[in-house]
């Protein structure tokens, strides 16, 4: 070979081995995928400040994120798997969908919520008297004293 091709070549071999290095390194990490997207109500107005939680039905992984103002959510980092998501929100059901986590990809989920699941129980505790409407009398007690000085038409006052 000639001594001018020699430092290419030797240049050549130790890119190769340092490209197939990287490459088995990478291979090793785990893969993680992003869910993202948008919670709306039926009207397609946004619903911010909801609670989207992530599990995992194989580990029993959980995470949760919070929607901002506009509805938006994003839970990064997510290991490769199938996912159960739910977003919960006060005054509105809870919604619920499957998510298969395929490796680095990410992922859009979007929710429409419907209003409803709130439930009121009004107790009254407040007892009364029992009136009974079918009789009408005064009743009171009259003492002797009482009954002595009731002036009486042709009673003498002496």
């Amino acid at each position: 070979m000639n001594r001018s091709r020699r430092p290419f070549a030797c240049l050549a071999v130790c890119l190769l081995v340092l490209i197939l290095f990287l490459r088995r390194q990478q291979m090793g990490k785990p893969s993680n995928a992003t869910l993202f997207g948008r919670i709306l109500d039926t009207s397609g107005g946004s619903v911010g400040k909801a609670t989207v939680t992530i599990t995992s039905s194989a580990t029993g992984f959980v995470r949760t994120a919070q929607s901002s103002d506009s509805g938006e959510y994003t839970i990064p980092a997510l290991p490769a798997g199938e996912y159960t998501v739910s977003v919960e929100y006060s005054g509105i059901q809870q919604a619920e969908q499957e998510r298969n986590s395929a490796g680095r990809s990410s992922g859009e989920l979007d929710f429409a919520l419907t209003p409803g699941g709130v439930a009121e129980k009004v107790e009254v505790g407040a007892t009364s008297e029992l009136v009974e409407t079918t009789r009408t009398e005064v009743s009171t007690v009259i003492t002797q004293r009482q009954i002595v000085n009731l002036p009486v038409n042709g009673r003498e006052f002496y």
